[in-house]
């Protein structure tokens, strides 16, 4: 017969971990803790989290895989590891910034064959083409040219000046800033004889563009091209016809050092640059080889620098670590900002992501989603005590002396928060958000997740880590070799009857679907302490655990832990007890 007065309280959902209240006062829905559990991928209930797997073999040298960057167009791979700039594997730099911010952008300039990608670091700006790492920009000719009188039909006074170039099919594609002019020479029915051309040493200029004035005149006109290995020419167009050729352009600036880049309105954009740390400058538009010297944005002040920015349809993100602004325009019309509605920047200039709904970005009071226009929205509610250095749980806060080191992506309704916690320097647990649910869980991997790559055409996200393999997450149910430990811990559960009344428990099941030949082990706690451990095999077998005349007390809950080579599936556990006092 069954037994009177049996209770039985059953948990039939989990959605994630909320670390904000008591465990006793959490949702019935809400974990306390999980560690390698996917709560997104199966609604309600959980799974042992993906695995990943290595996208290459052997390690790269240089330690920490910091940045990855994937040109769509011609599908190459770049890895930044340590000080190191990989090509699909292959070392072709090796002496980047000890700054250790590195970042990529591709583009075509107009009426260029090639798509480049273009690299901004504190020690170098270049720009690959997948066979040769070049530079990014070409540098102006030092010296003027030797003017003098030549053959031809010009009279008046003239000077000249040269640039150098690329031009592909006679187009010129990129252009120095010039040399200094000439001197002044008076011709009377003759031609203005150039020498001195300096041949450039940079391996992409193909020309030398040649530019004189009109008789008496001030601006430069060009007049023609010759090879990059010729140091002489006579110039002797007639003025009539070179006063509707193309003037020289004197300010094609090369890029200044500077680490963070990105693309946005057909323009090459940089910040971080350690000499006006709060300038957000910009390229010609369809040119991001020439940086003209007034070409820029002043945000904020030298006191609160620009940590990245992220460009989006018709408006750019710059976050400065106190603030972000709103950049709008084009070329044409002006580009101009606005400091945002919500003043809050982030420490982490990784830790932004691109999400539907606008920016995700971390900040030292949590994580929020920003359209730049409006409130901030918070996300990190029930993990807040990580933010401002409480432990719980279990779970370490977060090193913000180490929140370069952060990172942030959002791939197929997750968000993936990258983290350094406790003592740690590099991100030892990546915490997850479910856009459906916005509950939170967490994964750790053998190795820190130091970079990520989002691929949605490819429909992967890659991640590099803290010993030189990059990964493909969320594939496959292992680590490589390596099996995932699942370990989650529910909340305290003290059912209908309230805190203060204590119960005798009898009973207590868990409803698994376990693959065959695996086990998953369950603990069951009454106030804390450890009353019994089963193991649990089968698919949802739903065995009830009997429990030792001892279990008495107020709450209970149950650990689950699981390592194994596949993937384990939970949909809920229960209690049985008897109440012992009255309320």
């Amino acid at each position: 017969m069954p037994q009177a007065n049996l209770k039985e309280q059953f948990a039939p959902q989990f959605l994630g971990v909320n670390l904000r209240n008591d465990r006793a006062r959490i949702e019935d829905t809400e974990m306390a803790s999980a560690i390698n559990a996917d709560f997104h991928t199966l609604p309600g209930g959980i799974q042992s989290r993906n695995g990943r797997q290595k996208q290459f073999t052997t390690a790269l040298t240089g330690g920490i895989v910091r940045y990855l960057y994937r040109n769509r167009t011609n599908a190459r791979r770049y890895q930044i590891v340590g000080r190191n700039l990989y090509r699909n594997q292959i070392s072709i730099f090796s002496s980047l910034s000890t700054n250790l911010i590195t970042t990529a952008f591709q583009a075509r300039p107009l009426n260029e064959l090639t798509t480049f990608t273009y690299f901004a670091d504190d020690a170098f700006m270049r720009k690959d083409d997948g066979t040769t790492l070049g530079l990014w920009g070409i540098s102006p000719p030092g010296t003027a040219p030797t003017a003098a009188a030549g053959a031809g039909g010009l009279t008046g006074s003239y000077q000249c000046r040269y640039t150098w170039a690329k031009l592909v099919a006679g187009v010129i594609v990129s252009e120095s800033s010039p040399s200094p002019a000439s001197a002044a020479v008076a011709l009377s029915g003759g031609g203005l004889s150039m020498t001195n051309l300096n041949p450039s040493p940079d391996p992409q200029v193909t020309h030398i563009v040649l530019y004189r004035t009109l008789a008496g005149g001030s601006v430069f006109y060009r007049e023609t091209t010759i090879s990059n290995t010729t140091s002489t020419s006579v110039l002797a167009v007639a003025d009539v016809t070179m006063a509707a050729n193309i003037p020289l352009e004197t300010d094609n600036s090369i890029p200044p050092l500077a680490s963070w880049a990105t693309h946005w309105k057909e323009t090459a954009w940089l910040c971080r640059e350690t000499a006006n740390p709060h300038y957000l400058r910009f390229s010609r538009r369809f040119r991001p080889d020439t940086f003209p010297a007034d070409n820029f944005l002043e945000l904020g002040n030298p006191d609160d620098p620009l940590m990245c920015a992220y460009p989006g349809g018709e408006a750019m993100a710059a976050f400065s670590r106190l603030t972000k602004y709103r950049v709008v325009g084009n070329q044409e019309s002006g580009f101009a900002f606005a400091e945002a509605v919500s003043h809050r920047g982030t420490p982490s200039p990784f830790g932004v992501t691109y999400y539907s709904g606008g920016l995700v970005f971390v900040a030292r009071d949590g994580i929020f989603v920003t359209d730049l226009s409006g409130p901030d929205f918070q996300l990190a509610e029930d993990i807040l005590p990580l933010f401002f250095a409480q432990p719980v749980n279990g779970f370490n806060p977060i090193n913000w002396d180490a929140a370069n080191t952060i990172r942030l992506a959002y791939f197929k309704d997750r968000v993936y928060f990258a983290y350094p916690s406790g003592g740690n320097v590099l991100p030892d647990t990546v915490a997850v958000l479910s856009m459906k649910t916005k509950k939170w869980y967490f994964y750790q991997y053998p190795t820190a997740i130091t970079s990520f790559l989002i691929e949605e055409d490819q429909d992967r996200l890659t991640a590099g880590d803290s010993v030189g393999f990059v990964y493909t997450i969320e594939r496959g149910y292992g680590d490589d070799t390596t099996t995932v430990p699942l370990t989650v811990e529910t909340k305290d559960y003290m059912g209908e009857d309230s805190a203060i009344r204590r119960k005798i428990f009898h009973f207590f099941r868990v409803d698994a679907d376990v693959p065959v030949g695996e086990t998953l082990t369950a603990t069951f706690f009454v106030d804390g302490v450890t009353q019994r451990t089963v193991t649990i095999i089968g698919a949802r077998t739903k065995t009830l655990a009997a429990l030792p005349e001892s279990s008495v007390g107020f709450q209970w809950r149950v650990k689950l832990a699981y390592t194994g080579s596949q993937q384990v599936k939970v949909y809920g556990v229960d209690a049985v007890w008897i109440a012992l006092e009255a309320a």
